[in-house]
């Protein structure tokens, strides 16, 4: 799916700057996506497997943003999860470091 009508919602008007890129966190394009992700793992953490109401939901990439911006609002590199799992995850808060060594020259 491709999600280009970036409107920004009056509720999430943020970007999010991650080692000098941007992303717009807060556009319609984004949370079409993150709604979709959710959608195709009907509401369901995809690692404890518990059901959550969307708000206590989590949209993941699975390639980061700031190592293949093009796949941002790709469905197929997104995981939904519970907060929990989320933190559990090797980029969860933008770990630069960890980033850096992943990345591909």
């Amino acid at each position: 799916m491709d999600y280009t009508d970036d409107i920004k919602s009056p509720v999430f008007d943020f970007d999010i700057e991650f080692e000098g890129e941007k992303r717009e966190a807060g556009t319609l394009s984004y949370r079409k996506w993150r709604n979709a992700v959710f959608t195709r793992d009907y509401y369901t953490c995809q690692k404890c497997h518990r059901e959550f109401p969307k708000e206590k939901l989590e949209a993941h990439h699975l390639k980061p943003f700031s190592m293949a911006p093009e796949l941002q609002f790709d469905v197929d590199n997104g995981l939904t999860l519970c907060h929990d799992c989320h933190v559990k995850t090797d980029t969860y808060g933008r770990n630069k470091q960890k980033l850096k060594s992943k990345r591909q020259p």
